[in-house]
């Protein structure tokens, strides 16, 4: 890039993150996992082996718009749960090849990926030994892109390749105590099946936890598939911290991989094309009017 489109550029982020809505990082999809079951289910992996002859962190930050957006990814990395970045994340925006070292994390520790869609362009990049990611950005994307590798521990490369307008930035993260599953829902899971009233129940219970903690939540309404957990940034810190995986964690996850499993085929079976993203498919049963008993959903 010539060195006069620079401070084109470095406005044009500051536009961008100004723009962006204040509970944007709130707002994740219902099935994408939440950073506190990472955080909370940490066992011991193997340390991942580390790369020769990468950048440092910072390396590629070049100007006070990427170091602006830099911090933003590191922001959302940590989201309003308590959890915090520590060490030196990576970072690199713009079209080249990516090699950047991101130094050991402890045990207590998750390595995050996040790529966030600035404009058209795409994403391949690999941390360690973890699985490769694949991003094709059509235009600039609200939600970013997040890969939890909670196994990479040790010193790992990030590599891989950017083209167009993708950044893309690697850290680690570390949380507060999350709550321990309470006996009403380890009984709901112990069979590995959740039934529609097990779902409704554990839901109640973890609003009646956030109504104890000061804040009303809205109750089920009709016949929703999937129920939602999101809220202001007060009442994710304390979804995720104690009323979400004290309640409701471990039940949605089985109830969301069953609805998944049941949704798909009635789609299919009623002559429409599921959606490749599947926070999409409620909607989709909506609107070729197909209920969640014709569907033996439940």
């Amino acid at each position: 890039m010539p060195e006069q489109d620079q401070p084109v550029r470095d406005a044009a982020l500051e536009r961008m993150l100004a723009a962006m809505p204040e509970l944007a990082p709130l707002q994740r999809r219902k099935r994408r996992p939440r950073l506190s079951a990472f955080l909370a289910a940490l066992g011991v992996f193997a340390l991942a082996g580390a790369g020769a002859g990468a950048l440092t962190a910072g390396a590629l930050v070049t100007s006070p718009g990427d170091q602006l957006l830099k911090a933003e990814m590191a922001n959302f990395a940590a989201g309003t749960s308590g959890a915090k970045v520590v060490g030196d994340p990576v970072f690199q925006h713009g079209a080249g090849t990516v090699g950047l070292r991101l130094e050991a994390g402890g045990s207590s520790s998750v390595a995050i990926v996040e790529v966030w869609c600035l404009g058209a362009g795409e994403a391949r990049w690999k941390l360690g030994d973890g699985e490769e990611g694949h991003l094709v950005c059509s235009r600039k994307r609200a939600e970013p892109e997040q890969q939890y590798l909670g196994a990479q521990r040790g010193p790992s490369l990030l590599s891989g390749r950017i083209e167009g307008d993708v950044a893309i930035w690697a850290g680690r993260v570390v949380g507060p105590e999350i709550a321990a599953s309470s006996p009403f829902q380890k009984e709901a899971v112990a069979d590995g099946v959740i039934t529609r009233d097990e779902y409704v129940q554990a839901y109640s219970r973890m609003v009646g936890c956030l109504g104890q903690a000061g804040f009303a939540y809205g109750p089920l309404v009709g016949d929703q598939i999937f129920l939602p957990t999101g809220g202001s940034s007060q009442v994710i810190t304390v979804l995720d911290r104690d009323c979400y995986p004290r309640e409701f964690q471990d039940v949605d996850a089985i109830w969301q991989s069953e609805m998944q499993a049941r949704i798909g085929p009635c789609l299919a079976k009623a002559g429409a094309v599921p959606s490749n993203d599947r926070s999409d498919w409620e909607l989709q049963l909506q609107q070729d009017r197909l209920t969640p008993e014709s569907c033996g959903l439940w």
